[in-house]
């Protein structure tokens, strides 16, 4: 455990003493988890911005330090199949943990082969997570449907709070999109902030026609005119459309917009969605854009088009990040930027991966807040492995 009576009630000076013959700055970040009379010794040998890494080989610590650490823990990265030891005891210990990190703010499942249970829990009446802003479940073989619909309803049940969501396109419609689609049910959202929707797979080669499935096309205008908060949208391998955007309405939305990052990998697109697209970028500083082909309708002449290719060369000469690939006439466009690496939409995504960190069963954000009387506390991060 991080804490006993015993240890806590050591005085100041035996504290400062021991710390200093500390040979390992990893053990003296470790005294600042341990109690507050330990925390405010150690953090004088710290500056304010600091990592904290502990190292545990069994999940049953986690469940004995979780009561101390519980009220200050942002985010959790659990791989459920190694860190529990059955799928009897995976929710009840998940929900254990949960009852004890009520300000929790993301969760994240990796590798995780039995987590329907976990995303289950996560629905349950009794947990007060009025703070959690992220649900995702990463590094999955394969997403099994019954997986999706169970993640669609986890992240639904707390529509109210999350701000990042990613949803992944399926050769199968999951229930919970099935009547409405895909916009409809990002639309619950209302402080979502990062959305990205991806396929893991090319629909072409696979054979699949991807008119079979409406629920899966994203109507741009109409997601936002739903979401206009959104700052952060990647869209790879959906259908991208843009109905009658030209309304009265649309354009005042428009000026509403504050999208910052836009990602989109298709493999049509009409010139008109096109345009519209390119009225998006008034204040996009990230763009990455590829288009196998950008087909003529009537809605658009050639001479419009221009102006609008124009437009898009204007707007992403003021961007910090802009790469473009696209084919329209017969003719192809490419400009990337000198790391550009066109493969990279697969793994891309709108949290931020530790690498260093994926060989651990489950990790714990830690942030400690500020009091009024006392020392500004640090964040921490806590490894159970």
């Amino acid at each position: 455990m991080l804490y006993t009576s015993r240890v806590g009630s050591l005085p100041s000076e035996v504290l400062k003493q021991v710390f200093q013959n500390l040979a390992e700055k990893e053990d003296l970040k470790t005294c600042l988890l341990v109690c507050k009379s330990w925390n405010l010794v150690a953090q004088e040998y710290f500056d304010s911005n600091l990592s904290i890494k502990i190292k545990y080989t069994a999940y049953e610590v986690l469940m004995e330090d979780i009561p101390i650490i519980g009220e200050n823990v942002k985010a959790i990265k659990l791989k459920p199949y190694k860190v529990l030891p059955t799928d009897e005891h995976n929710e009840m210990i998940w929900r254990t943990i949960l009852g004890y990190c009520p300000h929790i703010t993301s969760i994240y499942f990796l590798k995780s082969r039995s987590i329907l249970s976990l995303l289950e829990a996560l629905q349950g009446p009794d947990l007060m997570l009025n703070d959690l802003q992220k649900i995702e479940v990463r590094e999955l073989e394969s997403y099994p449907l019954e997986t999706q619909d169970l993640y669609l309803q986890a992240n639904a049940h707390y529509h109210k709070t999350i701000t990042s969501l990613r949803l992944y396109a399926l050769m199968a419609v999951p229930r919970t999109i099935r009547s409405d689609g895909l916009v409809k049910f990002i639309s619950q959202f209302s402080r979502l902030t990062c959305l990205k929707v991806n396929s893991p797979f090319s629909w072409e080669a696979i054979g699949i026609d991807r008119r079979r499935y409406p629920e899966f096309i994203i109507d741009i205008k109409q997601l936002f005119q739903e979401a206009p908060q959104l700052k952060e949208v990647k869209l790879y391998d959906c259908d991208i459309v843009a109905r009658n955007w030209r309304d009265t309405n649309t354009v005042q939305i428009m000026e509403h917009i504050y999208l910052i990052n836009l990602k989109i990998k298709t493999s049509t697109i009409t010139t008109s969605t096109f345009q519209y697209v390119v009225a998006l970028l008034k204040q996009v500083k990230y763009l990455h854009l590829i288009i196998h082909e950008i087909i003529t309708d009537e809605t658009v002449s050639g001479k419009e088009f221009l102006t609008v290719l124009n437009d898009l060369k204007a707007c992403t000469s003021e961007m910090e990040t802009a790469n473009l690939k696209y084919n329209y006439n017969g003719q192809g466009f490419c400009a990337f930027e000198d790391d550009f690496n066109e493969n990279d939409y697969v793994t891309d995504s709108c949290y931020s991966d530790d690498k260093e960190d994926s060989d651990h069963d489950c990790q714990v954000i830690v942030k400690f807040t500020k009091r009024k009387d006392e020392p500004e506390y640090v964040f921490g991060t806590v490894f159970y492995q």
